[in-house]
């Protein structure tokens, strides 16, 4: 949690003011994720600090032995439209699962759709990369797409 939360006390800084006058302008997720941000210390702070050093030195030792990692794009299945305007926060954090490293580390990620659920609804991988190689993963996913071929009508 401290790790994923590393960047929220700066952002709660940027907000203050905004999220104590209007805080009806900001929706559920940003209010929870910002009332975390007011309970961090400086100290919490410096130790997501130390792990992130850690984690990035941990990527740069396996990126020397991968060029991408490849994941789902997300930890379940897609929903319709209806159903995504009620998601809570754990719905949210199974989407999001796979995009948090390269967010907490700044890597590169791009993500193709590679099919649909029986439902006619989409699914999609994610590579991530080294720093500063995009290419290779824009590369690499229109190759996927490719070979894929056109991805079929939506469900209506």
């Amino acid at each position: 949690r401290l790790v994923r939360e590393y960047s929220a006390p700066r952002k709660y800084a940027r907000r203050r003011r905004q999220l104590r006058s209007a805080p009806r302008l900001f929706g559920s997720h940003a209010q929870v994720k910002l009332a975390l941000a007011r309970s961090m210390s400086a100290r919490d702070v410096l130790a997501a600090q130390q792990c992130k050093t850690f984690f990035v030195k941990a990527a740069q030792k396996l990126f020397k032995q991968v060029d991408v990692l490849v994941t789902p794009a997300t930890a379940r299945e897609a929903v319709a439209v209806e159903e995504a305007e009620t998601m809570d926060l754990v719905l949210t954090e199974e989407y999001m699962r796979f995009m948090q490293l390269g967010n907490f580390l700044g890597t590169p990620g791009v993500s193709f759709p590679v099919g649909t659920t029986a439902a006619g609804l989409p699914i999609a991988m994610t590579l991530t990369g080294r720093w500063w190689e995009e290419h290779l993963l824009l590369r690499l996913a229109a190759a996927a797409e490719d070979a894929r071929g056109p991805p079929p009508k939506p469900a209506r």
